[in-house]
């Protein structure tokens, strides 16, 4: 085998750190194409207008709650049931997981989609109204909107590509993933400046061409993962022997799935939130300002999912190989290298603030440009915190304890975050800034608790509860 193999032998015998970095490495460079293609997607929107970098703001916390409740579910549901069946040789088993996920992803996303479709225009004035006095509301809201009622319609092929990514994940092959991927971003980024500005036949399209160039990246990086599908690749994640409607599936692939769901759509509807109190005390430079510090935050966010994905699929088929002691190992040495991971980055994004933001928007300046600096140094000092976090919630999820993750996750956002943002900027008008801090310390405060819970639960036989229940699947 290669350098950049992994063998499932490996992942339930070998090098702990090694199974992590090998299977986490194509996800990491995956994750860093999609933070390049956010640059170049913020570059191109930029120099279109600033009120276009605003809008997106405005609706970018709408994208991830239809990410959440679309995506969430069966890409968890898929990855962790896939991994446990891998580990314990029940290859069909994981190839019905595969086929249940993919059916599910239909429904959800074409169900949730138009429904977002319908109701975009409604939801976004509901923002702005916080602020009618702040310039410029309508032709935000009228932006935004073009955006979304593009994504919303095109969520279904990001949704297929991502349970068709989970289902190699929990296989072991990460690469297939970062193929997928690539592929997507280059299509993306390839047509972002033709459809935004138009050339030859193709008419000019503004924020409406940047939204339909993403749709095209989906919709590539599932072709491509159909493409693997059909050639076998991993061993052959899908069978046509497998491929049937089965109640039980449906109902533990949600069992572990729908938690992550309900985490991520509350996640990204208080996103929204977020974004309300931000705009109702700063009003657009302070959305433009949170937009940008989003955007260079989701570089921390896809480096320590890259992570906790990995250590996710290691904990699962360990888990199904009944090897519960290298379950907790993977963990905590996930911990200790995303820790340092985000540290580092968290390091650079304090000391470069200026400069990243420039890297994003070349053209920021004024308000905007000093409130972007000051999120970006704000909400590095959370980032090793995250670290813990991400892969104390991947122990968890590993085992199918999302419900956990779940409660950590509503806590996290919905008791600490959103309540600490409002009265600091709100009640108290101590300005955007003091909201900027209720993420790092929401942060902090929850890696501490979740992680002092799985010191205890783990102590408790969670592990050992979950390898049982691996084992009355039904095997091959």
């Amino acid at each position: 085998m290669g350098r950049f193999d992994l063998s499932p032998t490996e992942i339930t015998e070998g090098s702990i750190p090694r199974a992590l970095v090998v299977l986490a490495a194509p996800l990491f460079v995956q994750n860093m194409v999609r933070v390049a293609q956010q640059v170049i997607d913020l570059f191109w929107v930029g120099r279109y207008s600033s009120d276009a970098v605003a809008a997106i703001g405005l609706a970018s916390p709408v994208v991830w709650f239809l990410l959440a409740s679309t995506i969430s579910a069966t890409f968890v549901g898929t990855q962790v049931l896939v991994s446990q069946r891998v580990g314990a040789e029940n290859h069909s088993g994981a190839r019905s997981a595969a086929f249940t996920g993919i059916l599910l992803t239909i429904v959800l996303a074409v169900g949730v989609g138009v429904l977002m479709f319908l109701n975009v225009e409604t939801l976004l004035e509901l923002v702005t109204s916080t602020r009618p006095d702040a310039t410029g509301s309508a032709e935000l809201t009228r932006l935004a909107t073009r955006y979304l009622e593009v994504i919303a319609l095109g969520i279904v092929f990001a949704g297929l590509s991502d349970v068709i990514e989970a289902a190699f994940l929990g296989w072991g092959e990460s690469r297939a993933a970062l193929y997928m991927n690539v592929f997507a971003v280059v299509v993306n980024v390839s047509l972002d400046p033709l459809f935004i500005f138009g050339a030859g036949p193709i008419p000019g399209m503004g924020i409406r061409g940047a939204a339909l160039a993403t749709v095209a990246g989906y919709a590539a990086g599932f072709l491509l993962g159909l493409a693997f599908v059909a050639r076998g690749r991993a061993g052959g994640i899908f069978s046509w022997a497998t491929a049937r409607v089965d109640i039980d599936e449906f109902r533990e692939l949600l069992d572990v799935g729908l938690p992550k769901a309900v985490q991520g759509a509350a996640g990204s509807s208080g996103g929204i939130v977020m974004v309300l109190i931000v705009f109702a005390v700063a009003g657009a430079p302070g959305l433009a300002a949170y937009t940008v510090g989003s955007r260079v935050g989701s570089l921390s966010f896809r480096s320590i999912s890259a992570l906790s994905n990995a250590a996710q699929s290691i904990v699962g088929q360990n888990l199904g190989a009944g090897n519960l002691d290298r379950a907790t190992r993977t963990t905590w040495t996930g911990v200790k290298i995303g820790t340092a991971l985000l540290a580092t980055v968290g390091a650079v994004q304090w000391l470069l603030p200026g400069f990243i933001t420039h890297l994003f928007v070349p053209e920021m300046e004024g308000r905007s440009f000093v409130l972007a600096v000051a999120y970006l140094q704000i909400v590095a000092v959370g980032y090793p915190a995250k670290g813990v976090l991400s892969l104390v919630k991947a122990g968890f999820n590993g085992a199918r304890r999302t419900k956990a993750t779940m409660v950590a996750s509503l806590a996290q956002t919905w008791i600490l975050q959103l309540p600490i943002a409002a009265v600091a900027g709100i009640a108290l008008s101590l300005g955007v800034e003091a909201v900027f801090w209720a993420r790092p310390l929401a942060t902090t405060v929850m890696a501490a608790c979740l992680g002092s819970y799985y010191v205890y639960t783990t102590n408790d036989g969670m592990y050992a509860r979950a390898a049982e229940r691996v084992e009355t699947t039904p095997s091959d």
